[in-house]
Protein backbone atom coordinates (compact mmCIF):
# COMPACT_ATOMS: atom_id res chain seq x y z
CA UNK A 1 0.00 0.00 0.00
CA UNK A 2 2.98 2.76 1.24
CA UNK A 3 4.61 1.85 -2.78
CA UNK A 4 1.42 2.60 -4.39
CA UNK A 5 0.86 5.56 -2.38
CA UNK A 6 4.45 6.51 -3.17
CA UNK A 7 4.17 5.61 -6.91
CA UNK A 8 0.81 7.53 -6.93
CA UNK A 9 2.04 10.33 -5.36
CA UNK A 10 5.48 10.24 -7.64
CA UNK A 11 2.84 10.57 -10.13
CA UNK A 12 0.56 13.28 -9.61
CA UNK A 13 4.09 15.21 -8.79
CA UNK A 14 5.36 14.76 -12.46
CA UNK A 15 1.84 14.96 -13.90
CA UNK A 16 2.07 18.64 -12.27
CA UNK A 17 5.35 19.42 -12.86
CA UNK A 18 4.54 18.40 -16.50
CA UNK A 19 1.70 20.53 -16.81
CA UNK A 20 4.11 23.79 -14.85
CA UNK A 21 6.16 23.53 -17.44
CA UNK A 22 3.68 23.19 -20.34
CA UNK A 23 2.05 26.27 -18.96
CA UNK A 24 5.27 28.00 -19.00
CA UNK A 25 6.24 27.06 -22.31
CA UNK A 26 2.48 28.27 -23.55
CA UNK A 27 3.14 31.53 -21.96
CA UNK A 28 6.60 31.80 -23.80
CA UNK A 29 5.21 31.24 -26.54
CA UNK A 30 2.59 34.05 -26.41
CA UNK A 31 5.20 36.21 -25.23
CA UNK A 32 7.00 35.25 -28.09
CA UNK A 33 4.35 35.69 -30.67
CA UNK A 34 3.40 39.30 -29.18
CA UNK A 35 7.03 40.43 -29.68
CA UNK A 36 7.04 39.29 -33.51
CA UNK A 37 3.71 40.93 -33.97
CA UNK A 38 5.12 43.84 -32.30
CA UNK A 39 8.34 44.14 -34.14
CA UNK A 40 6.36 43.56 -37.53
CA UNK A 41 4.38 46.08 -36.75
CA UNK A 42 7.67 48.33 -36.01
CA UNK A 43 9.49 47.24 -39.56
CA UNK A 44 6.61 47.56 -41.46
CA UNK A 45 6.16 51.06 -40.01
CA UNK A 46 9.69 52.01 -40.19
CA UNK A 47 9.72 50.79 -43.81
CA UNK A 48 6.36 53.08 -44.82
CA UNK A 49 8.83 55.83 -43.34
CA UNK A 50 11.75 55.19 -44.95
CA UNK A 51 9.68 55.08 -48.19
CA UNK A 52 8.06 58.27 -47.85
CA UNK A 53 10.96 59.90 -46.90
CA UNK A 54 13.08 58.65 -50.51
CA UNK A 55 9.78 60.53 -51.98
CA UNK A 56 10.39 63.63 -50.23
CA UNK A 57 13.70 63.49 -51.23
CA UNK A 58 13.50 62.82 -54.90
CA UNK A 59 10.42 65.79 -54.52
CA UNK A 60 12.70 68.23 -52.76
CA UNK A 61 15.65 67.63 -56.34
CA UNK A 62 14.09 69.91 -58.17
CA UNK A 63 15.80 71.95 -61.09
CA UNK A 64 17.32 75.03 -58.89
CA UNK A 65 19.07 72.33 -56.66
CA UNK A 66 21.13 71.29 -59.54
CA UNK A 67 20.88 74.70 -61.35
CA UNK A 68 18.63 72.94 -64.00
CA UNK A 69 21.07 69.84 -64.92
CA UNK A 70 19.74 66.71 -64.45
CA UNK A 71 21.46 65.20 -60.84
CA UNK A 72 23.67 62.30 -60.51
CA UNK A 73 23.04 59.11 -58.41
CA UNK A 74 25.70 60.96 -55.96
CA UNK A 75 23.78 64.10 -55.70
CA UNK A 76 20.57 62.61 -54.81
CA UNK A 77 22.34 60.45 -52.37
CA UNK A 78 24.47 63.71 -50.85
CA UNK A 79 20.98 65.62 -50.88
CA UNK A 80 19.60 62.91 -48.83
CA UNK A 81 22.45 62.25 -46.10
CA UNK A 82 22.17 66.17 -45.60
CA UNK A 83 18.51 66.29 -44.33
CA UNK A 84 18.94 62.72 -42.64
CA UNK A 85 19.68 64.91 -39.10
CA UNK A 86 15.75 65.97 -39.64
CA UNK A 87 14.75 62.83 -38.05
CA UNK A 88 16.12 63.01 -35.00
CA UNK A 89 12.09 62.16 -33.87
CA UNK A 90 12.27 59.13 -35.73
CA UNK A 91 15.83 57.20 -34.90
CA UNK A 92 14.82 54.29 -36.54
CA UNK A 93 13.55 55.38 -39.68
CA UNK A 94 16.96 57.42 -39.11
CA UNK A 95 19.02 54.78 -38.53
CA UNK A 96 17.49 52.78 -41.56
CA UNK A 97 17.81 55.26 -44.22
CA UNK A 98 21.80 55.94 -42.54
CA UNK A 99 23.00 51.99 -43.88
CA UNK A 100 21.12 52.45 -46.63
CA UNK A 101 22.22 55.74 -48.04
CA UNK A 102 26.12 54.26 -46.62
CA UNK A 103 25.48 50.87 -48.12
CA UNK A 104 24.60 53.08 -51.59
CA UNK A 105 27.72 55.19 -51.36
CA UNK A 106 29.79 52.17 -50.58
CA UNK A 107 28.49 50.75 -54.52
CA UNK A 108 29.69 53.91 -55.81
CA UNK A 109 33.31 54.14 -54.18
CA UNK A 110 32.38 56.66 -52.35
CA UNK A 111 33.68 55.86 -49.29
CA UNK A 112 34.49 58.93 -46.93
CA UNK A 113 30.69 59.64 -47.34
CA UNK A 114 29.71 56.39 -46.32
CA UNK A 115 31.86 55.88 -43.48
CA UNK A 116 30.35 58.38 -41.10
CA UNK A 117 26.76 57.53 -41.80
CA UNK A 118 27.50 53.86 -41.38
CA UNK A 119 29.32 54.16 -38.28
CA UNK A 120 26.81 55.80 -36.99
CA UNK A 121 24.27 53.50 -37.86
CA UNK A 122 26.31 50.68 -35.93
CA UNK A 123 26.44 53.43 -32.74
CA UNK A 124 22.46 53.09 -32.76
CA UNK A 125 22.12 49.67 -33.31
CA UNK A 126 24.66 49.24 -30.68
CA UNK A 127 22.55 50.69 -28.12
CA UNK A 128 19.18 49.57 -29.40
CA UNK A 129 19.79 46.11 -30.98
CA UNK A 130 16.15 45.08 -30.60
CA UNK A 131 14.54 41.57 -30.77
CA UNK A 132 17.00 38.86 -32.09
CA UNK A 133 19.52 41.90 -33.09
CA UNK A 134 19.05 41.27 -36.50
CA UNK A 135 19.16 45.06 -36.98
CA UNK A 136 22.48 45.12 -35.34
CA UNK A 137 23.78 42.35 -37.64
CA UNK A 138 22.66 44.04 -40.83
CA UNK A 139 24.93 47.28 -39.87
CA UNK A 140 27.86 45.25 -38.87
CA UNK A 141 27.97 43.83 -41.80
CA UNK A 142 27.66 46.90 -43.87
CA UNK A 143 30.31 48.72 -42.18
CA UNK A 144 32.64 45.72 -42.50
CA UNK A 145 31.46 45.83 -45.83
CA UNK A 146 32.83 49.37 -46.20
CA UNK A 147 35.93 48.65 -44.23
CA UNK A 148 36.95 45.96 -46.63
CA UNK A 149 37.22 48.11 -49.27
CA UNK A 150 39.13 50.83 -47.52
CA UNK A 151 41.90 48.24 -45.94
CA UNK A 152 40.87 47.78 -42.85
CA UNK A 153 40.60 43.93 -42.09
CA UNK A 154 41.36 43.54 -38.91
CA UNK A 155 38.05 45.71 -38.03
CA UNK A 156 36.31 43.48 -40.40
CA UNK A 157 37.13 40.20 -38.86
CA UNK A 158 36.01 41.99 -35.47
CA UNK A 159 32.57 43.45 -37.22
CA UNK A 160 32.14 40.24 -38.96
CA UNK A 161 32.32 37.88 -36.36
CA UNK A 162 30.04 39.53 -34.17
CA UNK A 163 27.07 39.57 -37.46
CA UNK A 164 27.75 36.05 -37.39
CA UNK A 165 26.83 35.20 -33.96
CA UNK A 166 23.80 37.35 -34.71
CA UNK A 167 22.64 35.70 -37.49
CA UNK A 168 23.95 31.99 -36.33
CA UNK A 169 21.32 32.24 -34.18
CA UNK A 170 18.19 32.56 -36.96
CA UNK A 171 18.24 29.32 -39.23
CA UNK A 172 15.89 31.20 -41.58
CA UNK A 173 18.72 33.75 -42.46
CA UNK A 174 21.15 31.62 -43.99
CA UNK A 175 21.63 34.09 -46.50
CA UNK A 176 22.78 37.04 -44.15
CA UNK A 177 25.29 34.47 -42.34
CA UNK A 178 26.78 33.83 -45.79
CA UNK A 179 27.53 36.87 -47.18
CA UNK A 180 28.99 38.22 -43.41
CA UNK A 181 31.21 35.03 -43.91
CA UNK A 182 32.09 35.46 -47.44
CA UNK A 183 33.40 39.04 -46.23
CA UNK A 184 35.09 37.72 -43.55
CA UNK A 185 36.84 34.98 -45.73
CA UNK A 186 38.13 38.70 -47.74
CA UNK A 187 39.67 39.71 -45.24
CA UNK A 188 41.50 35.90 -44.26
CA UNK A 189 42.36 36.17 -47.45
CA UNK A 190 44.22 39.14 -47.89
CA UNK A 191 46.14 38.50 -44.53
CA UNK A 192 47.91 35.75 -46.58
CA UNK A 193 45.75 32.58 -44.92
CA UNK A 194 44.22 31.30 -48.15
CA UNK A 195 43.29 28.18 -46.47
CA UNK A 196 41.40 29.58 -44.06
CA UNK A 197 39.78 32.03 -46.27
CA UNK A 198 38.64 29.09 -48.26
CA UNK A 199 36.98 27.08 -45.39
CA UNK A 200 35.12 30.25 -44.88
CA UNK A 201 34.05 30.52 -48.39
CA UNK A 202 32.90 27.01 -48.37
CA UNK A 203 30.80 27.50 -45.38
CA UNK A 204 28.99 30.44 -47.19
CA UNK A 205 28.96 28.28 -50.81
CA UNK A 206 27.01 25.52 -48.54
CA UNK A 207 24.86 27.88 -47.01
CA UNK A 208 23.90 29.87 -49.83
CA UNK A 209 23.48 26.47 -52.28
CA UNK A 210 20.77 25.64 -49.52
CA UNK A 211 18.43 28.63 -50.50
CA UNK A 212 19.82 30.68 -53.72
CA UNK A 213 22.14 28.84 -55.64
CA UNK A 214 21.59 31.24 -58.90
CA UNK A 215 22.14 34.75 -56.79
CA UNK A 216 24.43 37.03 -57.29
CA UNK A 217 25.93 36.53 -53.76
CA UNK A 218 26.79 32.40 -54.83
CA UNK A 219 28.13 33.83 -58.14
CA UNK A 220 30.27 36.14 -55.69
CA UNK A 221 31.76 33.63 -53.57
CA UNK A 222 32.35 31.05 -56.13
CA UNK A 223 34.16 33.93 -58.12
CA UNK A 224 36.34 34.57 -54.50
CA UNK A 225 37.08 30.89 -54.23
CA UNK A 226 38.09 30.76 -57.77
CA UNK A 227 40.87 33.41 -56.25
CA UNK A 228 41.73 31.32 -53.72
CA UNK A 229 42.38 28.62 -56.21
CA UNK A 230 44.30 30.21 -58.56
CA UNK A 231 46.71 31.43 -55.99
CA UNK A 232 46.96 28.14 -55.26
CA UNK A 233 48.14 27.28 -58.52
CA UNK A 234 45.10 24.74 -58.98
CA UNK A 235 43.44 26.05 -62.24
CA UNK A 236 41.89 23.24 -62.96
CA UNK A 237 39.57 24.23 -59.69
CA UNK A 238 39.84 27.83 -60.50
CA UNK A 239 38.38 27.02 -63.78
CA UNK A 240 35.73 25.25 -62.51
CA UNK A 241 34.33 27.54 -59.99
CA UNK A 242 34.29 30.60 -62.63
CA UNK A 243 33.02 28.60 -65.17
CA UNK A 244 30.13 27.85 -62.53
CA UNK A 245 30.07 31.98 -62.27
CA UNK A 246 29.48 32.56 -65.90
CA UNK A 247 26.69 30.00 -65.83
CA UNK A 248 24.80 31.72 -62.99
CA UNK A 249 25.42 35.14 -64.74
CA UNK A 250 24.36 34.25 -67.93
CA UNK A 251 20.76 32.91 -66.75
CA UNK A 252 20.51 36.16 -64.14
CA UNK A 253 22.28 39.00 -66.26
CA UNK A 254 22.46 40.82 -69.71
CA UNK A 255 25.42 39.86 -71.72
CA UNK A 256 26.73 43.06 -71.56
CA UNK A 257 26.80 43.15 -67.95
CA UNK A 258 30.14 44.44 -66.95
CA UNK A 259 30.51 41.85 -63.96
CA UNK A 260 29.87 39.31 -66.37
CA UNK A 261 32.84 40.32 -69.02
CA UNK A 262 34.69 40.71 -65.22
CA UNK A 263 34.36 36.63 -64.85
CA UNK A 264 35.09 35.93 -68.29
CA UNK A 265 38.35 37.85 -68.12
CA UNK A 266 39.73 36.16 -65.25
CA UNK A 267 38.77 32.64 -66.34
CA UNK A 268 40.87 33.39 -69.75
CA UNK A 269 43.81 34.43 -67.18
CA UNK A 270 43.18 30.89 -65.56
CA UNK A 271 42.78 29.20 -68.97
CA UNK A 272 46.13 31.08 -69.94
CA UNK A 273 47.66 29.34 -66.87
CA UNK A 274 46.86 26.02 -67.87
CA UNK A 275 47.79 26.17 -71.34
CA UNK A 276 44.26 26.36 -72.93
CA UNK A 277 45.30 29.16 -75.15
CA UNK A 278 42.10 29.19 -77.54
CA UNK A 279 39.75 28.84 -74.75
CA UNK A 280 41.85 31.86 -73.30
CA UNK A 281 41.14 33.76 -76.59
CA UNK A 282 37.65 32.80 -76.54
CA UNK A 283 36.75 34.82 -73.24
CA UNK A 284 38.70 37.55 -73.34
CA UNK A 285 38.09 38.58 -76.57
CA UNK A 286 34.31 38.53 -75.22
CA UNK A 287 35.59 40.60 -72.07
CA UNK A 288 37.67 42.78 -74.09
CA UNK A 289 34.11 43.21 -76.42
CA UNK A 290 31.59 44.07 -73.45
CA UNK A 291 34.58 46.37 -71.87
CA UNK A 292 34.67 48.32 -75.25
CA UNK A 293 30.83 48.35 -74.89
CA UNK A 294 29.68 49.73 -71.85
CA UNK A 295 32.85 51.21 -70.62
CA UNK A 296 35.04 54.95 -71.56
CA UNK A 297 37.23 54.47 -74.28
CA UNK A 298 40.44 54.95 -72.16
CA UNK A 299 39.04 52.68 -69.54
CA UNK A 300 42.17 50.65 -67.74
CA UNK A 301 39.78 48.00 -68.02
CA UNK A 302 39.80 48.01 -71.40
CA UNK A 303 44.01 48.01 -71.51
CA UNK A 304 43.68 45.39 -68.84
CA UNK A 305 42.27 42.67 -71.67
CA UNK A 306 44.57 44.00 -74.92
CA UNK A 307 47.77 43.60 -72.62
CA UNK A 308 46.05 40.01 -71.51
CA UNK A 309 44.65 39.18 -75.62
CA UNK A 310 48.58 40.20 -76.75
CA UNK A 311 49.94 37.50 -73.50
CA UNK A 312 48.09 35.11 -75.29
CA UNK A 313 49.00 35.88 -79.08
CA UNK A 314 52.40 36.55 -77.84
CA UNK A 315 52.19 32.22 -76.35
CA UNK A 316 50.76 31.57 -79.94
CA UNK A 317 53.27 32.68 -81.36
CA UNK A 318 51.46 35.12 -83.16
CA UNK A 319 53.89 38.17 -82.48
CA UNK A 320 52.62 40.80 -84.63
CA UNK A 321 49.16 40.76 -83.37
CA UNK A 322 50.40 40.64 -79.72
CA UNK A 323 52.53 43.85 -80.23
CA UNK A 324 49.91 45.84 -81.59
CA UNK A 325 47.19 44.92 -79.00
CA UNK A 326 50.29 45.73 -76.62
CA UNK A 327 50.85 49.03 -77.98
CA UNK A 328 47.53 50.01 -77.30
CA UNK A 329 47.05 49.21 -74.42
CA UNK A 330 50.20 50.68 -72.81
CA UNK A 331 49.09 53.79 -74.87
CA UNK A 332 45.97 53.82 -73.02
CA UNK A 333 47.69 53.57 -69.56
CA UNK A 334 49.91 56.16 -70.19
CA UNK A 335 47.07 58.44 -71.00
CA UNK A 336 45.31 57.69 -67.60
CA UNK A 337 48.34 57.93 -65.40
CA UNK A 338 51.07 59.91 -66.35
Amino acid sequence: LVVVFVLGLLGTTAGMTWAVIEQGRAKAAAVQATQAAQLASVREKTATNVLNYMIQMFEAAGPEQANGEPMTVVEYLHLGASRIDELADEPEVQAELMEAIGSLFVVLSEFEDAQPLLERAVAYRRDHPGPGQQDLGSALHSLATLYQWTDRFEEVKELENQAIEIWRRDPDRKAELAQCINVLGNALQRDGDLDKAERHYQEALALLDSVAPDSSHTALVLHNLGIVRFFSSDYDAAEEMYRRVIEIEERTLSEDSYHLATTKHVLSIANTFQGKLESALRWQSEAKATREKVLPPEHDHIALSLVSLANIYREMDRLEEAQQLLRQGIEIHEKLYD
